[in-house]
């Protein structure tokens, strides 16, 4: 009878060694319980040690129900650890995604998956703040599609979002991985250009109005959408980033009116 103690035993040796890991994980994350399942973990040990010894009493000692009755509980007891503990960390890595899944709802554009105007502002004041002893300049883009609206008229809303999700990679293409690409709303996007002068992303907005000289086929129709650029840079313009966004409009509406593409604010 002592075998199947043994057995027994093993198992729920074996439940507590395997909840070792998934301790392990839970105790690093910033829970605010970090010190109580740390302690779990080092009760963890002693009840393998134990679970170790009455193992080896087990090996030497005469058959008996009682110690088929303690197998049982240790067997128990080593697979209610191993349970609570895979469970936990599930529920711990399901709310971490899930915090994940909004934040990322939060700060992107539903539509084309870029960046959206709140984490616009995140990315200016990280991009602000990193300037250094050496106050690098930066740029700001804002551009707003023309043409847009005839998209709408003629074929209708769902065609509209279908023309920004093409637009979106096209334009992210002319841009650098150091650039990030942002939509504000509607038809009007935003580029934040560190470590760049106005005169310098004057040719990446060149680059952009080239690119948009190609068609978009939406619908079987091949359709065509400028764009107007408006340049704003840090310090040369301003250095309150809300101010900074608005000089990019107010150039942007300026080349609009202009018929010229991109415009630096003056």
């Amino acid at each position: 009878m002592n075998l199947v103690s043994i057995i027994l035993v093993a198992m729920g040796l074996l439940a507590l060694c395997g909840s070792l890991l998934p301790l392990t994980r839970i105790s690093h994350y910033a829970t605010g319980q970090q010190l109580g399942w740390r302690i779990i973990y080092v009760l963890n040990i002693f009840f393998i040690l134990g679970y170790l010894y009455f193992l080896t009493y087990l090996w030497s000692a005469t058959s008996g129900l009682i110690n088929v009755v303690l197998s049982v509980i240790f067997w128990g007891g080593g697979v209610f650890v191993f349970l609570v503990s895979r469970m936990s960390l599930s529920s711990l890595e399901c709310i971490q995604q899930a915090a994940a899944d909004y934040e990322k709802q939060a700060l992107h554009d539903a539509l084309t998956g870029l960046p959206n105007r709140k984490q616009l502002f995140y990315v200016l004041a990280n991009t602000y703040a990193a300037r250094g002893r050496d106050n690098d300049e930066f740029s700001v883009m804002v551009m707003d599609l023309n043409g847009f609206k005839e998209i709408n008229d003629t074929l209708g809303h769902h065609a509209g979002d279908r023309a920004l999700q093409l637009l979106a990679p096209r334009l992210k293409s002319q841009l650098r991985s150091s650039y990030t690409l942002c939509r504000l709303g509607g038809d009007e996007f935003a580029v934040v250009l560190p470590k760049t002068s106005s005169h310098h992303a004057l040719p990446v907005a060149q680059k952009i109005l080239k690119a948009m000289e190609d068609s978009f086929e939406i619908e079987q129709h091949n359709m065509l959408m400028g764009i107007s650029i408006g340049i704003a840079s840090c310090p040369e313009h301003s250095e309150n980033v809300d101010t900074l966004i608005q000089f990019a409009d107010i150039a942007m509406y300026q080349a609009k009116k202009n018929r010229t593409g991109v415009e630096l604010y003056l």
